[in-house]
Order: C-alpha cells, then structure tokens, then sequence
C-alpha cells in the first residue's frame, strides 16, 4: 500500500512488492493465492516495459517454478522457454544467464522424462560456458550447471559423462581457496558415488560415500543430506554382502532423518525400515543412542 501511495499504481516498484506477497502466501502453503499475485505482478512488468523485459523474465521464471511446485510441469517448461528467449534478445546468445537458463529448461524437460531434449539444452549450455566463459572457474552457477548435467548424463545411463561432469565439479570445487561450500562438496561427493553404483563398482562407490560423510560433518553436521548419503552407504554394504553393516546403515539413516524432521513418508525412510524388516533387524532403531550435546547421532560409517 506504501508502494502505490508513493510510485503509483502501476509501477515497477509495485510489481516487485507483489512478487514479495506472493511468496508469503506460497509459504503458508497457499500456491494458488501465490500464482494469482504473481500473474498480477507480472502484467504489471508487461505493461511497463513490454513483453520482452528483463523484469518480464525474472517474474515467468518465478511463475515457472511455482509451476513446478505444484507438479505444472508443461505450464512451467512453457514459462522457462520464454524466460530463455527474452534472455537471448536482451543478453545476447552467449552470456551466462542465457546458459542458466538452458539449464532451466533441462531440469523441467528432464523432470517429465524428456531425458534426450534435457541433454541438448545442458550441452548447450556447456558448450557456453567452455567457449565463452571459463569452465575451471570456481562460480556455483557454473558448477552447479555442470552438477545438473551430471545427474542427466546418469538418466540417460551415460555413466561415464556423469563421471566428468562430476569429476570436474569436484576438482573445481576443492581448488577454491577463499570459500570452501561443503554441502556442495559433499553432494558432489554423494554423486560419484550413487553413479559407481550404477556401474557396480560399489567399493568405489562405498569410499565416496565416507568422503561425502566426512565432509557433511565438517561443514553442516547431520541433517537430511547426511542421511541420504547414509542410506546410499548402506546400498553399497548390501551389494557387497555386508548385510550387517547395510543395515546399521539404514537404521542410523532413519534415526538421523527422525531428528531432522523429515517425514516417514519420505522414500529414503520407507526404503530404510524395508531394508531392515526384510532382515529382521527393526530392533536396530532402538539400540541407537544420542552421543552427546549436539545431539549428533553415531555413524557407523565414520568409525
């Protein structure tokens, strides 16, 4: 109300303001009221600078991914394609927001299992940044763009370009001097090793498993990250013939998913307590004890 006593109805200021509500509401669990304000704040960008703005961009990609919250996944790839042509008008075919875009658009297609169409945008977009823009470069919207092409080279079964991709995430991360993202690290970590499973190798896979643990530890301690990881050590152990130590695995992944608040419904959860009532082994939940004042958990996997 200050905004349009001040600016006037209309005007950008007031659109940026409503783009700020909407997401209010959408954190109250309100997506339609969120969509409706947002659609109002985006006209408003259209009728101020014309269907081809920047600021027309940044409100369909928000639009885009209220779409995809809402499983609206055709609504947001149809938001996210404009959102890349009005970033090529404006920005020019090889600039950085133009390959983030790509990427965009690569998740949304990867998420309806247009795995082929998904791959072509993320090479596009690599292609940009490997001939325009230095790829050894230590910027997270580079390196997480080149996380995402990972993971779809692993849905597209092309393990071994998974592995670059994430191999050359890694390296880039792990040179950066001034500011070390550990939960990045890790992720990429996790990453090597779920694709080591796809390829059987579950030794290899279990020795990044730990790594990506150790490193979670270090940077932000046990939340739900950790525990997927865990999860996927007690994947790894299963493969191996080490029921055992898999089912340690799970039970500890239950308990630290428990504490972090995730829900039993959760896939990781209901996998978990599978795993460990096909060995009989659900007594293994009430054995496990907090350890100390931080209410850390025990992780047989770091022993």
């Amino acid at each position: 109300n200050l905004t349009v006593a001040v600016d006037g109805d209309g005007h950008p200021n007031v659109a940026d303001a409503l783009m700020n509500w909407a997401w209010s509401f959408d954190a109250i669990g309100q997506p339609q009221k969120t969509m409706k304000i947002m659609k109002q704040a985006y006209m408003m960008y259209v009728n101020h600078e014309g269907t081809a703005g920047l600021s027309v961009a940044k409100a369909l990609e928000s639009i885009g991914n209220l779409s995809v919250k809402m499983d609206q996944n055709d609504k947001a790839i149809k938001a996210y394609t404009r959102v890349l042509t009005i970033k090529k008008q404006k920005l020019g075919d090889e600039s950085l927001e133009t390959a983030s875009s790509y990427v965009v658009v690569g998740l949304a297609l990867r998420k309806i299992g247009e795995g082929e169409r998904a791959m072509k945008c993320m090479r596009r977009a690599i292609g940009i940044y490997t001939h325009c823009h230095d790829l050894d470069c230590d910027d997270d919207t580079i390196l997480d763009s080149l996380h995402q092409i990972g993971l779809t080279y692993e849905v597209l079964g092309n393990y071994d370009e998974a592995l670059r991709a994430f191999n050359h995430e890694l390296e880039s991360r792990e040179k950066k001097i001034y500011h070390q993202d550990t939960q990045r690290k890790a992720r990429a970590l996790n990453a090597i090793g779920v694709v080591y499973c796809r390829k059987c190798r579950f030794s290899d896979a279990l020795d990044f498993f730990v790594k990506a643990l150790q490193v979670y530890e270090v940077g932000g301690g046990q939340d739900s990250a950790f525990a997927d990881t865990l999860f996927n050590g007690g994947l790894a152990n299963e493969k191996l013939g080490r029921i055992t130590e898999a089912c340690q695995c799970y039970a500890e992944a239950i308990m630290i998913y428990h504490a972090a608040g995730v829900s039993r419904e959760y896939s990781c959860v209901e996998k978990a307590a599978e795993k460990l009532r096909k060995y009989g082994k659900e007594h293994l939940c009430d054995d496990l004890q907090i350890i100390n004042s931080d209410k850390k958990l025990h992780c047989s996997l770091l022993d």
